[in-house]
């Protein structure tokens, strides 16, 4: 068994190099977004675009999806955005970008081999992983380290462990088993044994402030600590579960469900508790911190749809809203939907009240308590 578990992250690599050396273009855009069974399709989303002059049909492809299709919530968070301990860190299309977040001033940049995720490590390090290798940027100096490559497929999510200070994990959308890795002393990159997610079904996935980990099963939820203890949690009865997310106690997670309603729900003794319910329809992405959730909206005003950020104190209270640009859909190409959501990453900062939406080639940040931009532009 230990030889066939050593074996798997390098089956694993082999896979994803097929996956991101070549792309297969609809099965990527069926798992960006699909049409909703509930939305309202013109019988012209069916003409031939053949039938048409070029210049026509893209017209009015472009005008179908930016007016009439509708895009499924996305399913894991983007991870092209993140808030590490008084730094921001942007992927554009080519680097790892790092922002003070007191000054806005650039610190660093990376190039980047086709940069696919960032997050905050728990020593305040600044992780990056592309292509070809995975980038650390440390607290302090800004020393960069590079190292060997970790696999990575459209939905799978990075998550920094929290009692090891530069170990991570990931998940991937398609396998309950979850993958650890460590970066050593020596800065190399050490695969670490993998761990199966019993009973785990595909569905939501979080890590928690404990260093514990969250999960989704047909019954209800399951909490473990890798190489620990781990226990089975009720879930209330109600609408699917798209997102888990974390808030400031250990013993307190946000179960955001199908249709907008939002349970922060307590999770002390195998018992889950609904504490306080919110609704927040609409939602697109979302992220949270210790004490706000910012969602990331996607609506329609004058029958054009458009983005808008609110953000909410725990009490459902709302902070700040800002409506937000919406790229025009492409007329003819199959990669519209990544076109108009590429820009649309969302993260709030843990204890600063900073909320950021950006990605590749626009970022904008705001004080949510002053409801100012305080970098970025329309």
């Amino acid at each position: 068994m230990a030889s066939a578990r050593a074996l798997l992250p390098v089956l694993l690599s082999f896979a994803v190099l097929a996956c991101d050396d070549e792309p297969k273009r609809p099965d990527k855009d069926d798992l960006l977004a699909r049409p909703s069974a509930s939305a309202e399709v013109s019988p012209l989303a069916r003409i031939d675009a053949g039938a048409l002059d070029g210049g026509a049909a893209r017209k009015v492809l472009s005008e179908l999806r930016s007016d009439k299709l509708e895009l499924n919530a996305r399913r894991v968070p983007a991870e092209r955005v993140a808030f590490v301990h008084g730094r921001l860190a942007v992927l554009t299309s080519d680097a790892l970008v790092v922002r003070d977040t007191k000054s806005w001033k650039e610190i660093a940049k990376v190039p980047e081999l086709e940069p696919r995720r960032v997050i905050g490590l728990a020593d305040g390090s600044v992780l990056a992983a592309s292509k070809d290798d995975v980038t650390t940027l440390a607290p302090r100096k800004n020393e960069v380290t590079r190292t060997s490559r970790i696999p990575l497929f459209p939905e799978s999510v990075l998550f920094p462990d929290l009692r090891k200070e530069r170990r991570m994990w990931v998940l991937h959308g398609f396998d309950p088993t979850l993958y650890g890795y460590e970066i050593e002393d020596d800065g190399k990159l050490n695969t670490l044994d993998f761990i199966e997610l019993k009973d785990f079904d595909l569905k939501a996935f979080t890590a928690l402030k404990d260093g514990s980990f969250l999960y989704t099963t047909k019954k209800g939820l399951r909490r473990f600590f890798p190489g620990g203890r781990a226990e089975n949690v009720s879930l209330p009865e109600g609408p699917g579960v798209w997102r888990l997310l974390t808030t400031r106690r250990i013993d307190q997670v946000w179960v955001a469900r199908e249709g907008g309603t939002f349970e922060l729900l307590g999770i002390a003794g195998g018992k889950g508790q609904v504490v306080r319910s919110l609704t927040l329809p609409s939602a697109y992405d979302v992220a949270t911190s210790n004490t706000a959730i910012a969602i990331l909206r996607l609506e329609r005003s004058d029958k054009k749809r458009h983005f808008a950020l609110r953000v909410v104190d725990a009490d459902g209270k709302q902070l700040m809203e800002q409506e937000l640009p919406l790229s025009k859909a492409p007329g003819d190409g199959e990669d519209w939907v990544e076109q108009i959501t590429k820009n649309r990453a969302v993260a709030i900062a843990p204890k600063e009240p900073l909320v950021a939406v950006g990605g590749p080639t626009w970022l904008s940040v705001w004080n949510y308590k002053t409801q100012k931009r305080v970098y970025g532009s329309d």
